[in-house]
C-alpha cells in the first residue's frame, strides 16, 4: 500500500470512529443531541405530550404562569407556527378550566 493509499485509509477510519464524514450521513452512534430554545422556536411545530398526576404541577407553572427560566417549558413556543400541548385529564388537573 502506497502512502497515499495509507493517509485516505487512516482518515477514513477517523471519519467512522468520530462521526465527522463530510456530505454523507454521520455512521457514529450519536447518544444525544442538544438544541437551544431559539433552535426548537423556529420550527413549525413545537409539541408537548405530558401525561399524568405528577406533571400536574409542572404543566401549570409551564402552561399557565408567566414565562420563567427557572421552568424552561414555559420559555419554548414556536415563533412562526403553532405550540400544541397534549395533556391528559391527570397532567391537566391543576389548569383553571375556566369553571
Amino acid at each position: 500500500m502506497d502512502r497515499r493509499a495509507g493517509r485516505i485509509l487512516r482518515r477514513r477510519r477517523r471519519e467512522i470512529e468520530h462521526g465527522t464524514e463530510i456530505g454523507k450521513c454521520i455512521l457514529a452512534f450519536v447518544e444525544r443531541v442538544t438544541m437551544t430554545l431559539p433552535v426548537l422556536a423556529g420550527a413549525a411545530q413545537v409539541v408537548y405530550l405530558v401525561l399524568g398526576e405528577a406533571k400536574a404541577e409542572a404543566v401549570k407553572l409551564a402552561f399557565a404562569c408567566d414565562p420563567d427560566p427557572a421552568i424552561p417549558a414555559s420559555l419554548l413556543r414556536s415563533e412562526h407556527g403553532e405550540t400544541i400541548v397534549l395533556l391528559d385529564r391527570a397532567a391537566a388537573a391543576r389548569l383553571d378550566n375556566g369553571s
